[in-house]
Parts: structure tokens; C-alpha cells; sequence
């Protein structure tokens, strides 16, 4: 609300005395909250129509922290664009996989149920924060949704040559020379962070880099298991895991701390740089 009762409050620039006020207003919150409330039968035509309506609104305009879903597609369109997604990215991560495991190659369970529950998972506080700071994980069928490529076309593009997810995704801190990578696509990136998923076995449980067994290596058990695997790297960091259900334990709060530390993300300054 806190953002909702400064937009209300905003007073209009003089020099754009052609411009409705409420129309600023609202193009603030759309741009904030990323969500265009024009769409549907009753539009939201300002603030304090949003304001008073809250509850009811969000139900229909607004989504669950981290996630979006893309309301100017009917629930049936957003079901084929998304299998099609699947169905191209799966084909081409065969194409580049290890000669030795293509036939093993199928499209993560796991992220297949996350894709079509949401139409992208973008980490946790306002849309605006993740764009500064954050690092959306899972945002493929919100950007070719919103596009004009082939789906199928678009999907095969992303999933580039296996070399070069072999070269820049590191699992472990340091980088363990023991890990295998078979098959496997850059997903997401954004401000010095980048996420893959990747058909990976470990062939033994630790390396002279990495030391004794430690968070990033693996059980002994494990060792010599081809698995899919959630890796998220930074310049000085990495973090991997082996369920959509353990990465997103860890997701949830990604970042949320510099954020909340860092001045310029305060209700005062978001307003500043967008209205």
C-alpha cells in the first residue's frame, strides 16, 4: 500500500498538462508491480480505485510473490506455448548432449511441473528490485510469450553447444574437477549471475580444489549418478542442487537481503526513478 498511497499523492508534472494524471499514476504502479490493469472487462483506471479494491483486484491482476503469469493468453494458449517450449528444448538437448546419453536425455519432471504452474519465477520482492538486483530463474515463457519467433525455433536457440555449458558452469566452490556435464542450457542470467540446468554426474565424491566433502560435494552414494541439477553461479559463488524443491527453498529469500540493506531500493527512491 505504501506505494499505492504515494501514487495517489503524486502530484502531476506541469509540462505534461495533455497527460490524464491517474493515467501517470497508474502506469507507475503497472511498471512497479508489472502488471498491465487495463487488461480484462474493468480496467483499473486509478490509485484509488485500486486501493479500495485491493483484495478483489490482486485476485485477478496480480500474481504470487516471485511469479507471473501472463493474463492476456487464455489458460489453452498458455498450455501449448509452453509444451512446445518443452517439447523443442527437449529435442535440442538430445541434439548436444554426450553421444553416450542421448537416448537417457528427457526434459527435467520436476521443472516441466514448475513451468506449468507459473509463467515465470522471478525471485522474491517487487518486479522492480528483481530487475535491479535479482536474477530471474525461470522466465523463457514470459519472454517468448511476450515475442514474435516460433516458439519451437526460439526454444532450440537457448540451448546452445555443450562445450560451451562444459566452460562456464562451475559446480562447486572452488570449481570441482570431478564433476561431468552431459547435456544442458543456460536458463536465466542478469547481473552477474547466471543460472543452467544440467545432466551431471560427480566421478568421485571430492578433488584436490575442493577438499574434504563439503556443501557443493556430494555423498559417496552418489557418486557416479547421472542426475539433473539446479546451478546457480556468481562471480565468487556458486550453489547447485538437485530437486526444484531444494532450489527453491533456497530462491525464495535470493538476494532479499542486499536489497533491503542497500538505500536506493526505499519506497522514496523507487518513486524518484519511475514516476
Amino acid at each position: 500500500m505504501i506505494y499505492i498511497n504515494m501514487a495517489i499523492n503524486a502530484l502531476p508534472d506541469p509540462e505534461d498538462s495533455d497527460e490524464d494524471p491517474d493515467e501517470g499514476r497508474m502506469n507507475f504502479l503497472g511498471s512497479l508491480l508489472q502488471s498491465d490493469f487495463e487488461v480484462g472487462e474493468s480496467a483499473i483506471k486509478s490509485p484509488v480505485e485500486l486501493r479500495d479494491n485491493f483484495d478483489e483486484i490482486a485476485a485477478s491482476c496480480l500474481d504470487l510473490d516471485g511469479v507471473v503469469t501472463l493474463r492476456r493468453f487464455s489458460e489453452d494458449e498458455r498450455k501449448r506455448m509452453k509444451e512446445e517450449y518443452i517439447s523443442a528444448t527437449e529435442d535440442r538437448l538430445r541434439e548436444t548432449a554426450l553421444d553416450s546419453l542421448r537416448d537417457q536425455i528427457h526434459f527435467p519432471a520436476d521443472l516441466r511441473i514448475l513451468i506449468n504452474l507459473v509463467g515465470a519465477l522471478c525471485g522474491p520482492k517487487l518486479p522492480i528490485f528483481q530487475t535491479w538486483s535479482g536474477c530471474a530463474f525461470w522466465n523463457e515463457v514470459y519472454e517468448f510469450m511476450s515475442g514474435h519467433q516460433p516458439i519451437a525455433e526460439w526454444a532450440r536457440e537457448r540451448v546452445g553447444p555443450l562445450d560451451d555449458v562444459r566452460s562456464n558452469c562451475h559446480l562447486g566452490t572452488p570449481p570441482c574437477e570431478n564433476w561431468e556435464i552431459g547435456a544442458g542450457w543456460q536458463i536465466a542470467y542478469g547481473n552477474e549471475r547466471w543460472f543452467y540446468v544440467v545432466y551431471a554426474r560427480k566421478t568421485a565424491p571430492t578433488c584436490s580444489n575442493c577438499g574434504p566433502p563439503q556443501e557443493n560435494v556430494i555423498s559417496e552414494h552418489e557418486t557416479g549418478v547421472w542426475k539433473w541439477r539446479y546451478v546457480m553461479n556468481e562471480v565468487a559463488d556458486v550453489a547447485s542442487f538437485s530437486t526444484i524443491i531444494e532450489f527453491l527453498g533456497w530462491y525464495k529469500s535470493f538476494r532479499e537481503d542486499d536489497i533491503s540493506d542497500h538505500p536506493e531500493f526505499g519506497p522514496s527512491s523507487v518513486f524518484d526513478s519511475c514516476f
